[in-house]
């Protein structure tokens, strides 16, 4: 694969699913949903304890991830099965999405369990999707895709995001009510239709280029290749030193992500406040997740060496 500034069909695909499940993250997780189950589905419920029980949601997906991700990984590398699981993962995710447009108020419940599922779907197709990298993708362009899958995923959930913000707003001035349930869910229908439209290239376009031959005994070769990582990853000290490190600060991140607004509600923040600082990260993320090296070769004076 040459490394020119044009994209293959398989990177141009691959980039757009990041451009459809980052309205999941921007809708489900960060903006909407947690005002949702806070002033609908745990209406009545305290403050306090509402927040509580959406950040044990958000941590009860992240530990199934986490257990299920290493063995997952490990079945992944037999040929054709990276795809398979990314399709049942990303069925998952759409499937409880459009289940959480069920809930009624006072369901809050209901509302966690759906969303914990939802969430599972959302991050274990992720699991394949960054793991297409290397097949979409040759190690000299990695970064550049990889810089371009961030960026267009920022400005392209910010799509519907207007739109669900646009109904939001509107029926809200008619009503008076702060979050108009019938509009918040067509707002993830919306989400679902956009993530699944923008996932089509990566199903059609993408093949997994590297993989082992198919095992007569799969399991328990994926739980003997498992192991033999975790033996042998501590020969390579930085890579386990930044993997620890990354561990640690990715959940950080993730918390930010699915706890602010549910945080900020606590603290009295105006919703159109709260989406107005959201939508505004998400537009000035773009041009800093988009700039790698060509763009400096492209942009920046001609350094000498």
């Amino acid at each position: 694969m040459k490394n020119s500034l044009k994209l293959s069909k398989e990177e141009i695909s691959w980039i757009l699913y990041d451009v459809g499940n980052s309205a999941f993250v921007l809708v489900m997780v960060t903006a909407i949903m947690p005002i949702f189950f806070k002033d609908f589905a745990a209406k009545g419920v305290a403050d306090a304890l509402s927040t509580a029980h959406w950040g044990f949601a958000n941590s009860t997906a992240s530990l199934l991830l986490a257990i299920l991700a290493p063995l997952l990984g490990t079945f992944a590398d037999y040929k054709n099965l990276k795809i398979k699981f990314f399709t049942i993962f990303l069925g998952i995710g759409l499937v409880f999405t459009l289940l959480l447009t069920m809930v009624n108020e006072g369901q809050w419940r209901l509302c966690l369990c759906l969303f914990v599922f939802a969430r599972v779907g959302w991050a274990g197709a992720n699991i394949f999707y960054d793991a297409f990298i290397v097949d979409v993708s040759d190690k000299n362009r990695m970064d550049r895709i990889s810089a371009n899958g961030y960026a267009w995923g920022y400005i392209g959930s910010v799509v519907p995001f207007l739109v669900i913000i646009a109904m939001i707003m509107t029926a809200s001035e008619k009503s008076g009510v702060s979050l108009p349930v019938f509009q918040t869910k067509i707002g993830f229908i919306l989400v679902a239709v956009w993530w699944l439209v923008f996932s089509i290239p990566m199903i059609k376009n993408v093949k997994q280029r590297y993989f082992i031959p198919p095992s007569s005994s799969p399991v328990t070769e994926s739980f003997k290749r498992l192991w033999q990582t975790l033996k042998e990853i501590k020969k390579y000290r930085q890579a386990f030193l930044f993997l620890i490190a990354y561990f640690f600060y990715i959940d950080g991140v993730g918390t930010i992500i699915s706890m602010s607004t549910a945080y900020g509600r606590d603290l009295g923040f105006d919703i159109t406040l709260l989406i107005a600082v959201i939508l505004f990260i998400q537009i000035i993320a773009f041009p800093f997740a988009i700039y790698t090296e060509d763009w400096q070769r492209c942009f920046l004076p001609k350094r000498c060496c």
